[in-house]
Formats: C-alpha cells, sequence, structure tokens
C-alpha cells in the first residue's frame, strides 16, 4: 500500500518547468502569445490532472466555453504549481491553483488574481501514526516544504500545542512521508486526499482537517497581466463559463466526475470524493479574504519562503467578477 502512496505522491508532486526557467523566457512568451491570441480570440488556459479543474473540464465537455462566447484551449501540465508556471513561461495567459502557489511566484511575474473557483476546508488533513489520538501528543510533524503544509503545521503547533511550542519537523517530499510515519520517525503530517483515507487504511489517525486550525484554501483563477488589461471580457467569459460549470457539478456531480475522467483519466470515484469536501463556486474576492492572505504572506516571509513579502493586494482584481 505504501508503494502505492509513493507512487501515486510522486506523481502528484512532480514539477515540470521550474521557477527560474520561467523567469528566463516569460517576458518574451507572454508577449508574443499575447499577441497571437487576440488575433486567433482563442485562449489558452494552463490546467492540471486532477479534481481541483473539475469546472475547467465540465466547461469543456458541456461546450461552455463556447455557449458564453470565448475559444479556449485547456492545456495540460503535471501537478502543483507547474501550470502557474507554465502561465508565466508563456504557454498559456490564464490558469487557476491555491492562493498559496500563486504568492510564492507573484513576485517573478505580473499575475492577476480575478476570481475564486473553488474552496475548502476539509481536504487537508492532518494524519498521525496509531499511537498518536490528540494533536497535543505530537511531538515531531513531517512538512512538505515551502507553502502551504508549513502554514498548516505552524497553525495546528500555535493551537494545539501553545503560541511558544518548538515541535521538531522533519521536511520531506509527499512520496515519503507515510514511510516515515510506518516507521516512527515522524508522529504527525498534514496531506491532501487521497492520502489520508490511505493511511488510516494501515491504522493511522485522521486528527483533524485545515478548517480546524482556520485554515480553508482557495484555488485562484488568475490571469497574466498585460493579456488581462488587452482582453477583460474574454477573462469574464471565461467566469461566467466556469461559474455554468460549478452550477452544474453542485447539481450532479456524477456529471462532473465523469467529464474529469473523460479529459484526464482520474477515476470518478475520486472526484466524486473530492467534491463531497470541496465548495465548487465562481466568485469574486472580499476584504475578507484578503486580511487571510495577508497573514499568509507574512509566514511565507517569516519562514524565508519568499525573500520579501509579496505584495498581492495590487494585483488582486477587486470586483472584476460577477
Amino acid at each position: 500500500m505504501f508503494t502505492r502512496i509513493r507512487s501515486y505522491a510522486k506523481k502528484l508532486t512532480q514539477e515540470n518547468i521550474s521557477i527560474k526557467s520561467t523567469m528566463a523566457v516569460g517576458a518574451l512568451a507572454v508577449l508574443c502569445l499575447s499577441t497571437s491570441t487576440v488575433h486567433a480570440q482563442s485562449v489558452p488556459i494552463a490546467v492540471g490532472i486532477d479534481p481541483t479543474f473539475v469546472s475547467f473540464f465540465v466547461a469543456k465537455d458541456k461546450d461552455l466555453f463556447q455557449k458564453h462566447g470565448v475559444d479556449v484551449k485547456l492545456i495540460t501540465f503535471g501537478p502543483g504549481g507547474a501550470m502557474v508556471d507554465g502561465m508565466m513561461a508563456g504557454q498559456a495567459v490564464m490558469t487557476a491553483s491555491t492562493e498559496t502557489t500563486h504568492l510564492i511566484r507573484m513576485p517573478h511575474a505580473d499575475i492577476r488574481p480575478v476570481g475564486i473557483v473553488g474552496e475548502s476546508g476539509d481536504n487537508l488533513k492532518l494524519v498521525s501514526r496509531a499511537e498518536i489520538t490528540d494533536p497535543a501528543q505530537i511531538k515531531t510533524y513531517g512538512v512538505v516544504p515551502g507553502g502551504v503544509f508549513e502554514y498548516l503545521t505552524s497553525l495546528s503547533t500555535e493551537k494545539f500545542n501553545g503560541p511558544d511550542a518548538k515541535l521538531a519537523q522533519v521536511k520531506s517530499g509527499p512520496p515519503e512521508l507515510p514511510a516515515l510515519l510506518l516507521r516512527g520517525d515522524v508522529d504527525a503530517f498534514w496531506l491532501f486526499e487521497p492520502f489520508p483515507n490511505m493511511v488510516k487504511r494501515q491504522g493511522g489517525n485522521i486528527l483533524a482537517s485545515s478548517k480546524d486550525v482556520g485554515y480553508t484554501y482557495a484555488t485562484w483563477v488568475s490571469a497574466m497581466g498585460p493579456w488581462l488589461e488587452s482582453n477583460p471580457e474574454q477573462a469574464r467569459k471565461v467566469l461566467d463559463a466556469l461559474a455554468e460549470a460549478c452550477e452544474l457539478t453542485t447539481a450532479d456531480p456524477a456529471l462532473a466526475a465523469a467529464a474529469v475522467e473523460k479529459q484526464v483519466r482520474i477515476p470518478k470515484q475520486q472526484t466524486m470524493e473530492f467534491l463531497r469536501e470541496t465548495q465548487c463556486q465562481m466568485r469574486g474576492f472580499t476584504e475578507d479574504d484578503l486580511n487571510g492572505y495577508d497573514r499568509i504572506a507574512d509566514f511565507l516571509q517569516d519562514r524565508k519562503i519568499t525573500t520579501q513579502r509579496v505584495s498581492f493586494r495590487d494585483k488582486v482584481a477587486m470586483g472584476f467578477y460577477p
């Protein structure tokens, strides 16, 4: 079973394009791509290979982009932040990913968040070995470095062990975490489904979800700044199509699961489980949203994940949607 977990996690975490390479070629590529897409009236959108992108897959499968008057080409990238890297490199003009993935990359490119298409406080879970039945018992965390899982570890340590607690951390990629847990090298870690339930079937415990420590992740829809300034109506049409796709997804999860399976061959059951823990809804940003992102930006700077505090507020397109 842990071989399956390791193999699956490796597939989900492999980056196709590095941030350094995107910085090297991004500006010229975006300029060329923006010009070509204006003439062709086609919008290339970078997507990943998991149910996070269910609204995009439903919109494509049910011809909702065409219905709303926009020609969209979905370009598939690997997991992690590969789709945002692809947009930065000029291979697309729009994409979607979590707020943390965007914030880490925003200092390197003119990325404009235009709306939120999904949210969940349930999909990210704190998993422990069998002997640990209360988060306060955790002494050593396994941590995927560089983003949301470091943030969650900080939140849970403060909540369950106190603001001054200093717990040990073992940095690791997702493929190794279940084995570290099994050997007793770590007491617990935060990770996304389906891994928590896989570990639970091996005798581990699910102790909390991210909402229990005050965090609900948001899936941002974003666009490259120069393209957005020239094509705001195209971007709005994309968001309108995603909004209708979310309505279909909420009304008929089985239909959505079939669309995901058709587009990226993810088993229907996996998408159905994802949708039970995730809200698919297209909406604009609120001031409360920005206040939450301020806390993440502060954390990223404090832990030196970013070299300086990310100035994101002037880039978020408040009021762009609806």
